[in-house]
């Protein structure tokens, strides 16, 4: 058995099933996260040649150093906004629409 495999039979035993067992989620919730995550990590996997290709040459000091420093922000922003779930999204876009 790889070790792959021994990952996947212990994330079921470890995380899932005391789940189930303590009415935390139902079948079905442990199912859909199972398979959003794993439809997440295809995605990730597709896209990582174009994304990681595009991000490293968008960070290299190929650009003036106000555009460099203004894409930083707005990946820390993004970073920021995924940490808080969001939830100041109308702050950051009222800010950045006041910029304007």
């Amino acid at each position: 058995m790889s070790g792959m495999a021994r990952a996947w039979i212990g994330v079921g035993v470890l995380v899932a099933l005391p789940r189930v067992y303590l009415g935390g989620h139902h079948v079905t919730d442990v199912l859909a996260g199972l398979v959003a995550g794993l439809g997440g990590y295809w995605v990730a996997i597709l896209l990582e040649a174009k994304v990681v290709s595009r991000c490293e040459s968008v960070f290299e000091y190929q650009w003036d150093y106000w555009q460099r420093t203004l894409a930083e922000c707005a990946m820390f922003l993004w970073i920021l906004q995924v940490a808080m779930g969001f939830r100041h999204a109308v702050w950051i876009t009222d800010a950045l629409a006041g910029l304007w």
